[in-house]
This record gives structure tokens, sequence and C-alpha cells, in this order.
């Protein structure tokens, strides 16, 4: 109350029996002296107030007297010796100051029970507690300072519980091998410190300024079930030891600086009911393996830098309360959340969206289009697929095409010559064009043969002949220009209507030529036949390729005495649609129709199905009779030679 006072306290105060409150505080100009021990008669005294007031000696035991004593403040002065055993024995006593003093001993051992709001003994020569200690509970109070070193010396502490007060500086070491010791509750306070080896069941620290890292060897803390360090400075990665702690029920590390990705295996939380690690850094996916946890009812990973989708495995667990806010991840919902109850969960995710979008949420578009999102290396080996395939698409159908067009082009192709159908410029017209090829130089005899044959188709007009147009001769090859014929050649229509062929038959006149087969007669388009090749290819054919000319006239299927039989075998194969050597070199249709009639078969069997009328069914006979009596070899021959082909039936 700072006086001006001096001199000394009168120790007649203590005779003031019904005193209630006592303050001189501030009254420095006091000489130096004790307490006076009469203080110890005032036993109503309920407030007693002596700060800076240059105290000097010990506290009287007659304090252990003040039994209404509530309020206690010596602080600021200069009393030595240990506290009276008796002063933490005044069960009314709730406030007690003694810091700045000159104190020394241990402080008393019943502290422990007193019902303490305020007690500060800071700035002192203390010792420590009593050696039988087994809990020291200093809670919601103003205390500042330091534990003290020795508060597990009797190792018989189980709990230490000063949280909400303003206590600083390290947590003493020796408590780290305090085996007794089960319970640290230390939140609210401004603690630092980086190691943490405790072995507890219980550890709340939260709102200090502890930093470092998670040690490994959490791992160790095997009876942990409540671990609350929010709001502190912890940074690095979480261990993986982290998640072997069986018996864990809490978990807090929201509002530190924790970095990198939670660890993908989660060894043992098989008792883990609440998990909070919001407002920290971490990142990577949401491990699938939280929704394995059978008792996990909250879990909060806010304001962190988690990204990809959240696991489905999520919405198998019974989640009281989810806060997946304030990240980056992507996706869909699992359909378990995409209600209102959830709607406050994933706020701050604009790339996350639902089937039934809940508010904050978008709708998710459907599958299809969600497929089309692809990786860049995804849709690099499809673009270089899809180049490929259009390579080859291309390269396919320039074959295709080009195959169609030759075809298209073709008449008639054979090992030295192919034939193509050209249109006349400004006319709606066609010429054939027979190309014969030739590698080797003809000499001046075969020279002389091919342009005297080609002379002579030039200057050849006459009804049954294919008209020769013009030639083109080179070094490698001739071209022949013919009129075009639009039906192509017998042997290609020899299968077509009856009245087609007999019209066929009937228009060819008698001619010469060395080498009649059905594939020379070619067709117009009113299927009048014209005689075509009269040995030109022969000619230019080279040494070492077959001929379709032998040495004498004719060729496959059609050798022949003379130019009737020749015509007689191209007439047989419009009546049975065989072609003349459609069995090999040395099998022909005439050989083939004799044969049949020597073996005995029927010559009907050999008639063309569609030509069978029972009307004319004789005549037909009696004609393929004759045109195969006329190939037998002997008897063809000898006719020919006798002249006695009178006696057949003219065709």
């Amino acid at each position: 109350m700072q006086n001006e006072f001096n001199g000394t306290f009168p120790a007649e105060i203590g005779e003031l029996a019904n005193l209630v409150n006592l303050g001189m505080a501030y009254n420095d100009k006091f000489l130096p002296a004790k307490v006076p021990s009469e203080f110890g008669k005032l036993t109503k005294l309920q407030f007693l107030w002596m700060t800076d007031c240059n105290l000097i000696g010990e506290i009287p035991d007659s304090f252990s007297n003040l039994s209404s004593l509530e309020y206690l403040d010596l602080s600021y002065n200069k009393l030595q010796g240990p506290i009276p055993e008796g002063l933490f024995q005044l069960k009314n006593l709730s406030i007690v100051y003694l810091y700045r003093n000159q104190l020394s001993g241990e402080i008393p051992t019943p502290i422990e029970s007193l019902g303490l709001t305020e007690f500060d003994l800071s700035m002192n020569n203390l010792t420590g507690l009593h050696s039988k200690l087994e809990a020291f509970e200093i809670s919601d109070n103003e205390f500042t300072g330091n534990l003290p070193e020795n508060l597990c010396a009797s190792k018989t502490l189980t709990g230490v519980v000063a949280f909400s007060n303003k206590l600083t500086g390290k947590v003493p070491e020796s408590l780290g091998g305090c085996h007794s010791l089960r319970t640290i509750q230390l939140f609210n306070n401004n603690f630092s410190g980086e190691r943490l080896a405790w072995n507890l069941t219980r550890l709340e620290i939260s709102n200090n300024m502890f930093s470092g890292e998670i040690p490994k060897e959490v791992s160790s803390w095997a009876s942990l079930v409540v671990f609350e360090a929010s709001n502190n400075q912890f940074s690095g990665l979480i261990p993986m030891e982290f998640t072997s702690l069986p018996q864990a029920i809490t978990l807090f590390l929201d509002g530190n600086s924790l970095t990198g990705e939670f660890p993908m295996i989660i060894e043992s939380w098989k008792s883990l009911s609440t998990l909070n690690l919001a407002r920290n850094k971490l990142s990577g996916p949401i491990p699938a393996q939280f929704g394995s946890l059978p008792n996990l009812l909250n879990l909060d990973l806010s304001e962190n830098k988690f990204s990809g989708q959240i696991p489905p495995e999520l919405g198998l667990l019974r989640l009281t309360t989810l806060n997946l806010s304030y990240n980056q991840l992507t996706g869909k919902i699992p359909d378990e959340f995409d209600n209102l109850a959830y709607e406050h969960s994933f706020l701050n995710n604009p790339s996350l969206c639902a089937t039934n979008p809940i508010s904050n949420l978008r709708k998710c578009l459907t599958k299809t289009r969600e497929s089309k999102t692809l990786s860049p290396s995804s849709l690099a080996v499809i673009l270089v697929f899809a180049v490929i395939l259009f390579m080859v698409t291309v390269l396919l159908t320039f074959f295709v095409v080009r195959d169609y067009r030759r075809k298209k082009l073709k008449r008639k192709t054979c090992r030295a010559r192919e034939i193509y159908r050209i249109t006349v410029p400004n006319s709606e017209e066609f010429v054939a064009v027979k190309r014969i090829w030739n590698n080797r130089k003809l000499d001046h005899k075969l020279e002389k043969e091919f342009l005297a044959e080609v002379e002579i188709l030039g200057t050849i007009r006459h009804s049954n002949i294919v008209k020769l147009i013009c030639c083109i001769s080179s070094e490698d090859s001739k071209l022949l220009v013919y009129e075009y014929m639009e039906n192509q050649s017998l042997d290609k229509v020899a299968a077509s209507e009856e009245e087609d062929r007999e019209r066929i038959v009937f228009d060819l006149e008698w001619l010469v030529h060395r080498d009649v087969k059905s594939s020379n007669i070619l067709l117009d388009s009113e299927f009048k036949p014209k005689i075509a090749d009269f040995g030109l290819a022969r000619i230019l054919a080279k040494r070492s390729e077959p001929n379709t000319m032998s040495a004498v006239a004719g060729s496959f299927g059609y050798i022949a005495p003379d130019r009737r039989l020749q015509f007689r075998g191209c007439t047989l194969g419009t009546g049975d649609r065989e072609r003349g050597n459609d069995g090999d070199e040395h099998t022909n249709l005439a050989e083939w129709a004799w044969r049949q009639q020597g073996e005995g078969i029927s010559i009907i069997d050999a008639l063309d199905k569609d030509i069978k009328e029972p009307l004319f069914l004789e005549e037909k006979t009696t004609v393929f009779q004759t045109r195969a009596d006329l190939h037998e070899p002997t008897t063809a021959v000898s006719a020919f030679n006798e002249g006695s082909f009178a006696s057949f039936t003219p065709v």
C-alpha cells in the first residue's frame, strides 16, 4: 500500500483477534525486520498482503495457526529458510505468492492436496518436492517459471497436471526416466523443446511451443491412449512408426508444420476413434487404409494439400464428423457422403463433384465424358497408334484401289501380255490395247514376221475378225490397238443363256485360223463372235515360257487335224459349259467327252442341266454325240482324210 512509514511492524498487531484483512504492502522504507511471530494469533485473518516490505529471516512457524487464511502474499522480500510444513496444511488457503525471495529447502509434502488456485514459488532456492510425491497438480493457475527438476525423485510419480498456467522452459528430462509416470498434461503453457521420449498413457501438450520432428521412438509408446499436440511447431514427415500405436484412441496434431505424404501403410490403429491432422502442410493422396480403421468416428484432414480422389473405402466408415475442406482433392465423392450431413465436409475443393450435388459441390459429368480425361502419356500412346493405323489404312486403300483399277482396265492377262480398256478422248467409245511385253530383242526374222502379221491384220475386213486399228512398237514392248469387244471372250460367257450360245455358234462363218479356241473368240455388245490373236503372242514369247501354241496349229484342248475340228471343239464347249482344258495340259474337253462315251456313261449326263428340256433332248444328244465322235483320235482323222464329213449332221 506504498506509504512513507518507517521503523518496523509492530508486534502488537497480533493482539487484534478479530482482524480479517491486513494489507501493508510496498513499505520498503521499513527497516529490515522479521515477520512478527505474533501474527500467528490472528485466527480470523483471511487476507495477508506484505509484498515488498523489506522482510528478512524465516517465515514464522506460527503461520500454521492461521486457519482462516485464504490469501498470502510475501513476495519481493528477502525471506530465507524453508517453508513451514504447517503452512500448506491450511485448508482454506487458495492463493500463495512467495516468489522473489531466498527460500530454500524442499517444498512441503502436502502441497499436492491443497485447493490452490494461484501458487507461485518462483525465483527462490527451493530444491524439490518431498521424496514420496505421487502426483503433481497445479492446473488453472498463473504459475510462471520452470517445472521443478526433481519431480520424480521418489520414482513414484504417476501424474504431472500443470495445464493452463504460464510455465516456460523445457520439460525436465528426468521425467523421461520416470517409469511410474502415466499422465502429463501441460497444455496451454509456454513450454518448448524438441525431445518427447515419454512412454505414457496420456500426453497432452497442446498450445505450447514444442518443435522438431515426431521421434521414431514413438513406436515404443505402446500404452499411449491420448496424444494431443495441437498448435505447436512440430515439422517434418510423419514417421510410419506413428501408425503403430495399438491402444491410441485420440490423436491430435493439428496446427503444426508437418509436411510430406502421410504413410500409405497404417500398421496398427485398431482402437483409433479420433484423428485430427488439420492445418498442416501434408500432401499426396489420402490413404485408402483409413477405411479399414474399425473404430474411427472423427476424421479431420482440412487445410492441407492432399490431392487425388477421396478413397471410396472411407464410405465404409461410420463417421460422426468428417472434414476434408481446403485441400486439392479431385473427382467424385463417395456416395455415402452425398447428403446434407456432410455438406460442410468438402469446402474449397473446386475439383470435387457429387452425383446428387449438395451445397458447395458441382454435379459430376457422365462417365463417358470423364473417360476423355487422360494422362499426357496415354494421349501420346493413342496418338502414335492412331497415326500408324491411319498410315496402314492409307496404304491398304491405295493397294486395293490400284488392284481394282487394274482389274477394271484389264481385259485379259497371260504371262506375256496384258489387255487394257482405254477411253477414246472426247468420246464415250473405248478401244482395247494389248500390251505385249518383251524383254529380249527380236531377231530380224521374227521382227519381219511380226510386222507381216500386223500388216495382214490391219488390212483384213471380215465380220468375224476383231479389227486391228494400229500398232505401236518399242524395244521392250509392243502395243496393239483393237476395236473394243464389250462381252469378253467365249470362254468367259459359255455359261450364258442357251439362246445366246446358239446365236454365237450360228453367227460364226467358216475361216482358216491357226489358233482357234474359245478364249480367242470375242463377243461384241450384241454377242456377235469375232476371232482375235493370229499368233502374235507366239512370236514374242520367251523360249523359257510355255506357249499357248504347239508345234502344230492349235492350243491346249483343241489340237485337231483341221479348222473344222477346232471350230467344233469350240461349239462343243457351248453345250456343256466346260472349258477346253479345265483339267490340265494333257486333258481337254473333246477327249473328256469321248472317254465319257467310251465308258458307257450317258451323254445326257454331260449336257448342261439348263438345256435338258425333254422336247429337244434327242436332237441335242445327237449334236453332242457327233461332236464327240469328231474328236475321237482315230475316227476324226480318218473322217477328215476320207472326206466323209458330209455324213455328220451340220452345226
